[in-house]
């Protein structure tokens, strides 16, 4: 369409309408921080482990990171990159509709590795072989980006040297880095949190024997553990629920949800949560994709927490629900995560219906620590010492022992069980609870005088010296 009036065209030229790369870069990278960038070269590793190991055994297999101010790297032995794919694939910006998926990966867009590349530093090197082939790819940054029209990389391809090739892996370096990610490397706080977010995020890798290490101090396992009676299984045992969804282009995703109680909890139940520093950190959901964690210990709308129809707003009588959800898809890009693999897509049809069932299963579990409180409150205001019988719930969890969700991974499908309630307890329990804070040195008098040394004794006796002097009440 031309204007009105407009004369015969003489010439049709071609402008430039390609990206700048600088621009490209600055875009690539803004929306993704440094910790993330990390995380996306570790899930390749754990792809390829994955690839490997299609069991999910991973003894043996490792990933070790070095990130100091004056460099990054980071190498693996888990199989490394095979030269089709790194000349077809692994280095275009954007996964081709043609590459090679691999089953359950983590990566999904075909951009994590050159994003966390770019993001780190002004010049890198990767270095893979795969007991079949061997490469190396180099960039300047900086002069790649002064040769605007083309995109390509040099891929320097080896051959075996006098005992083969090198083994099975890949190592990456970055150096120089930018300016911020080396100050971040030198921050002592940042650093812990970098350590804290591999360790949590890869929880899984690790817990089926990945060695994970950072600055050369591997990062322990984080036990995924719920509660089961010693005594017998139906005197507490977890809920296990399974179930596969498809997305509105018919891929499937697999869901397992187990849900239940953990034994031990140092959080006061009666706290306020503000008030409390670590005791009900580990409580809520954990939410994994693929085995790559996205929600850890949630206690938002997001997980169904709130009321209001939902999950009660979190306090710390709910110190101690654990509920793990697995969702796995052989297309990662069903599952309902964001494009950093930092959380969940909260209006994904997927993840609404994963979501109502975790909130289905979390009531079953909430009634139980209801019942857990009940009990909790008659053996702070009873009498008399009571028996096991009249707290079964209790008694229950001081016998119960933590069993990994992997070994429930071989359970069948089963709603939570746990040993009934005692229906006469809320005669026991009625009453107020007391909570004040007093001066420690009054508060030591007060216990002296009394012959006691607990807080909820000094409290009995107050009140009941109270009640003795001042009530008119028989």
């Amino acid at each position: 369409m031309t204007g009105s009036g407009a004369g015969e065209v003489t010439e049709v030229r071609q402008v430039p309408a390609g990206p700048v790369k600088r621009f490209f870069i600055d875009i690539l990278t803004r929306d993704i921080e440094i910790n993330a960038a990390i995380l996306d070269l570790v899930d390749n590793s754990v792809d390829s482990a994955h690839a490997m190991r299609p069991n999910g055994d991973f003894d043996g297999l490792r990933v070790d990171i070095e990130a100091v101010p004056e460099r990054f790297a980071i190498s693996d032995n888990c199989g490394g990159i095979s030269l089709d794919a790194a000349t077809e694939y692994v280095f275009r910006m954007g996964r081709p509709e043609d590459a090679p998926g691999l089953d359950s990966s983590i990566g999904q867009f075909g951009v994590g590795m050159k994003r966390a590349l770019f993001k780190l530093g002004d010049a890198f090197v990767v270095d893979s072989s795969t007991g079949a082939s061997h490469f190396t790819v180099e960039l300047d940054v900086r002069n790649w980006e002064d040769i605007p029209d083309d995109w390509n990389m040099d891929l320097a391809v080896h051959g075996p040297g006098e005992r083969g090739y090198p083994p099975n892996g890949t190592t990456i370096f970055v150096e120089p880095l930018t300016p911020d990610v080396s100050a971040v490397f030198g921050d002592m706080v940042r650093m812990n949190q970098l350590r804290d977010e591999l360790r949590s995020k890869h929880r899984m890798a690790i817990e089926r024997g990945l060695v994970l290490t950072l600055n050369g101090a591997e990062l322990p396992k984080t036990p995924t553990v719920l509660s089961v009676a010693a005594r017998s299984a139906a005197d507490l045992h977890p809920l296990v629920e399974r179930f596969s969804l498809t997305d509105d282009e018919g891929r499937t995703i697999d869901v397992e949800i187990y849900a239940g109680v953990y034994s031990r909890t140092d959080a006061d139940e009666d706290a306020e949560p503000e008030d409390v520093a670590t005791g009900s950190a580990e409580a809520g959901w954990y939410v994994f994709g693929n085995d790559r964690l996205l929600l850890a210990a949630d206690k938002t709308w997001l997980t169904g927490w709130g009321g209001a129809g939902n999950l009660p707003l979190f306090h710390n009588q709910y110190a101690r629900f654990r509920g793990f959800v697995y969702m796995t898809a052989a297309d990662s890009v069903a599952l309902p995560w964001n494009t950093t693999k930092t959380g969940v897509e909260n209006s994904d049809p997927v993840w609404l219906k994963v979501r109502g069932e975790m909130i289905k299963a979390g009531k079953v579990v909430i009634s139980v620590l209801n019942d857990l409180k009940l009990e909790r409150r008659a053996l702070n205001t009873a009498a008399e010492e009571l028996t096991p019988d009249a707290v079964p719930i209790t008694a229950v969890l001081d016998s119960a022992k933590p069993v990994s969700v992997a070994e429930l991974k071989t359970v069948d499908a089963r709603p939570l069980s746990i040993v009934s309630a005692n229906d006469r307890l809320s005669e026991k329990a009625r009453g107020k609870r007391i909570t004040y804070m007093v001066n420690d040195d009054e508060f030591d008098q007060a216990a002296e005088l009394l012959g006691v040394t607990k807080a909820v004794d000094v409290g009995r006796g107050t009140f009941g010296y109270f009640m003795a002097h001042e009530s008119d009440l028989d």
